[in-house]
Formats: structure tokens, sequence, C-alpha cells
């Protein structure tokens, strides 16, 4: 296991409040949600990720928040079909309008991030939404042997 997965793991055993867990999943959507206008009428938002805990994570946060169950799917990994790749999927129909609009992002023929000052409000919202990025795409190496933090974000 990497040293990165150990950390996400550790990370997804915090338990949060309610509006810590809505900032996590505002910066997993954000930072490395794909989010898909299928027509007027139906949209969808999908979460990838590799790591089990976090995929649990975001289907118990979505389902604790909204009383939603989030459709899971289990894949082999593109590359080198070597990982096992979680994708969380949450449609219109499900309820996704009132998830994007609690974590401002507002989809009519384009998707449009609003920018989201809400999470600054308070310490434990800063961490929280640091945390979800993190978990959503970051890295991190040993600090035994060298020092490296990354997020990566798409938009």
């Amino acid at each position: 296991m990497s040293f990165s997965s150990a950390v996400k793991n550790e990370l997804c055993r915090i338990d949060t409040e309610h509006n810590s867990s809505l900032f996590e999943l505002a910066a997993a959507a954000r930072i490395s949600g794909l989010i898909k206008v299928v027509n007027s009428n139906e949209i969808n938002l999908r979460l990838i990720t590799e790591n089990a805990a976090f995929a649990r994570r975001i289907f118990s946060q979505i389902k604790d928040l909204y009383g939603i169950n989030t459709e899971i799917s289990i894949r082999r990994s593109p590359k080198l079909k070597k990982n096992i790749v979680y994708i969380l999927v949450l449609t219109s129909s499900k309820g996704l309008m009132k998830v994007l609009e609690d974590i401002n992002i507002r989809v009519s023929e384009k998707v449009e991030y609003v920018p989201y000052a809400e999470c600054m409000k308070k310490k434990e919202y800063r961490k929280a939404y640091l945390r979800g990025a993190f978990l959503a795409s970051g890295s991190m190496s040993d600090p035994e042997k060298t020092y490296h933090l990354e997020i990566t974000c798409t938009i």
C-alpha cells in the first residue's frame, strides 16, 4: 500500500459533523467530479476513485446528507488493468440538483462553478474542504524519504 493510500484510509476514519461532510463532498465534486449535461432534464455527477474507503465515505455522506443511494460500479483501471476503480454516479432523477445547489455549482447549458466562500467561514470547514480535495485527487510522498504533497485539479 502506498503512503498516500495509507493517509487517505486514515482520513476516511475521521468522524465529521453534518456541515463538514458537505464541504468534503463539495471539494470532491468540484475537484475531481465530472458533471455531464445529457439534456435539459438529465444531469450526471460522476466521482471516480481507486480508494475503497473514500468511495464508502462519499456514498455514506450523500446518503446521510440527502437520503440518496448513489449508484456504484466497480471496474478494473484502464491503466494496465491493475487497480480497481470505484465509480459513483448521482443523477438529477436521484436528487443531484439539490446537491449541486448546496455546493454552488450551477448547471444550465453549461456548468458554472460559483465561488464557494462559505467553506472559509470556520476552521473546521476549511479543514474539511482540504481533506475532501486531498481524498479526491491528492497524493503525498512519505516524509521520511522526501516531502511532496500534490492535489490535482482539472478546472
